[in-house]
């Protein structure tokens, strides 16, 4: 069965993964990007960071946990994602997600992929799955992510990815 490797953010104030995620069968690694981590870094997400957090993972998938709210997985969720990126062959798997507040909660569907769309602001939510094999491709057909992106490393490889 396909592994996969966890890249998160270990900023101060940053909401930590839920365990299940970090304990999971299927995440072989887990990589982490701050100031004090695996990964040193004055922001998240930086083509260095990004590039070097690639170079690490040994993952046949990649799960990118993106700096926003509380991740609380749903019943085999890294399951049906990575069942999705390999029906699929995608590059990127991303889902709806639930939001918590309080006593209440809300859908959050997200919109899905369109060819072409270059838009900053594009909602993955805050877990998204990689395909090592996309990322090796695009590696291989654009080169890497440059190292002195400050702030669009994550922007550069889903770009790159959309491509092909």
């Amino acid at each position: 069965m396909a592994k996969i490797t966890l890249l998160k953010t270990a900023f101060p104030g940053a909401v930590p993964l839920d365990g299940r995620i970090d304990s999971h069968p299927l995440v072989d690694g887990i990589i982490s990007i701050g100031p004090q981590a695996d990964i040193p870094a004055g922001s998240f997400l930086t083509g260095r960071a990004l590039g070097q957090a690639l170079d690490r993972a040994r993952g046949d998938y990649i799960l990118l946990c993106l700096p926003g709210g509380e991740v609380l997985p749903g019943s085999r969720m890294l399951e049906r994602m990575l069942q999705v990126a390999e029906d699929s062959a995608a590059g990127i798997v991303y889902s709806d997600f639930r939001d918590i507040g309080g006593d209440q909660t809300a859908d959050h569907p997200l919109i899905d992929y369109q060819t072409g769309s270059i838009r900053d602001t594009f909602d993955f939510g805050s877990l998204v799955l990689i395909s090592r094999r996309a990322i090796d491709d695009t590696r291989s057909k654009f080169g890497d992510i440059p190292e002195d992106l400050n702030w669009g490393a994550w922007y550069d490889l889903r770009l790159r990815i959309s491509v092909d």
